[in-house]
């Protein structure tokens, strides 16, 4: 049997790998201090199931999201967590990254302007306007806004992901650290996008 000679970048929290995996790059932080960054590389080949659909009977549909599925996986034990991570059996590797985050388009992400697309359906590289809600929180630590306000904005079409499949999906990159995590970890709104496109390119 041959040796696998992929070496370990780095040794986290089962919980904090698999959402590192959805959301594709991001920042491993060391007890020392030390950052690095990592992104992605390859992937298993396995295609992507979203593990809340088996926790209905403890969250309910409206109320799931990253914070509240986070929340139940650290209430169990390590078994009982890994036994529902293990529901999906996509796997995504790494590798290590001297940028930000680099996109399917080959650029790195731009916080609150990066979109992923199923490229299936939607070109990459273009320029759009995102009509969407964002979510207004009272405190850091809390799983449910309290309010949500509207936005309008120019973003780039520059990546995809294993979990955006189909033409109703759109990600917002919405930054690195616990603010962005937890905007991002309550998105499921609906909202419009529009591209923009020149003139001379619209269908007759």
């Amino acid at each position: 049997m041959a040796r696998n000679s992929a070496k370990v970048i780095a040794y986290v929290d089962p919980i904090d790998a698999f959402f590192l995996q959805i959301q594709g790059s991001g920042v491993v932080e060391f007890r020392n201090g030390r950052r690095l960054r990592v992104g992605y590389d390859s992937q298993n080949g396995h295609p992507y199931v979203p593990i809340g659909k088996y926790l209905f009977d403890v969250i309910p549909r409206e109320k799931m999201s990253l914070q509240t599925i986070e929340a139940h996986l650290r209430s169990l034990s390590s078994k009982e967590a890994q036994d529902i991570l293990n529901k999906n059996p996509s796997y995504v590797f790494f590798r290590k990254l001297d940028s930000r985050g680099i996109t399917y388009f080959g650029t790195e992400v731009e916080s609150g302007r990066t979109i992923a697309t199923d490229y299936r359906h939607f070109p990459k590289g273009a320029l759009a306007i995102l009509d969407f809600e964002a979510p207004i929180f009272e405190h850091p630590s809390d799983h449910e806004p309290r309010d949500w306000y509207p936005v309008s904005r120019l973003v780039f079409d520059q990546d995809t992901g294993g979990a955006i499949r189909g033409p109703g999906r759109v990600d917002l990159f919405w930054g690195e650290g616990p603010e962005a995590k937890q905007a991002a970890g309550v998105m499921k709104q609906s909202g419009r996008l529009v591209y923009l496109v020149p003139k001379g390119l619209q269908q007759p």
